[in-house]
């Protein structure tokens, strides 16, 4: 591969001699003398074009054409733009307004009142009937009791929402009496009752007197101090006296 390379990569031997000489002779014979004809007729080219042609164009064919191009557009107004205006202000506008105002006017007033209007009240009179004979059965048959059922469910739900909501209301009500304030009532009442009874304790220890009983009896919950069921008495007071009876006027 190296040397395949190497090989391709040298200059192509030159040709052989006699006919590099015949290229060359071919070259200077036509080749030459047909360069230099162009060369000299694209010269003379663009010397006409831009010493005659040029001249000739800006001031002979451009006036020539726009003096061609102001007659035929005076001619053209003339002959087709002024007849044109002529026609139409003074024939085709008048027929055309007698038109519109005594034919087209009239025949569409016509129309409006006597075949629109009363194809309008017809088609309305037919869609009121059709509206009202499908609306009404549906209204009454199906809509009303439809109304009336889901008005009973809604208020049965209700009814059945307050029921569930007092028993809810009532069971958690129980329960957070049971399970939690009186739990936290007893423990309340007893630390009441060690803070009020450290607090005798100290007073004694302090000024060594006792608290009185009434005053004692005071400071007791109100349950302490509840009667017990079926008694006039209350809890740890002393029973009262039966009462006395009334002797007769002439016992002793």
């Amino acid at each position: 591969m190296v040397g395949m390379n190497m090989h391709s990569s040298q200059p192509p031997a030159p040709a052989a001699g006699c006919l590099g000489g015949v290229a060359k002779g071919i070259a200077l014979v036509v080749v030459l003398p047909v360069r230099a004809v162009w060369e000299v007729f694209a010269r003379i080219c663009r010397a006409v074009g831009r010493y005659l042609l040029a001249p000739l164009v800006t001031y002979v064919l451009e006036p020539v054409l726009r003096a061609v191009g102001w007659v035929l557009g005076w001619l053209l107004r003339i002959f087709v733009v002024r007849p044109c205006q002529v026609l139409w202000r003074y024939l085709l506008a008048p027929v055309g307004r007698f038109v519109l105002a005594y034919l087209l006017v009239p025949v569409g007033r016509f129309l409006r009142r006597w075949v629109l209007t009363p194809l309008g009240y017809a088609l309305l009179w037919l869609g009121r009937i059709l509206v009202t004979s499908l609306l009404a059965p549906l209204y009454r048959h199906v809509l009303t009791p439809l109304g009336h059922l889901l008005a009973r469910v809604w208020r049965t739900a209700g009814r059945i929402l307050r029921v569930l909501g007092r028993v809810l209301v009532g069971w958690a009500a129980v329960r957070l009496y049971r399970y939690v304030l009186t739990p936290v009532g007893h423990v309340l009442r007893d630390a009441w009752r060690a803070v009020r009874a450290a607090a005798r304790e100290v007073r004694v220890a302090l000024f060594g007197q006792a608290e009185p009983a009434a005053d004692r009896n005071r400071g007791e919950p109100p349950r302490s101090r509840a009667r017990t069921l079926g008694s006039t008495t209350a809890v740890g007071a002393a029973p009262m006296p039966p009462p006395l009876r009334k002797t007769s006027q002439g016992g002793a």
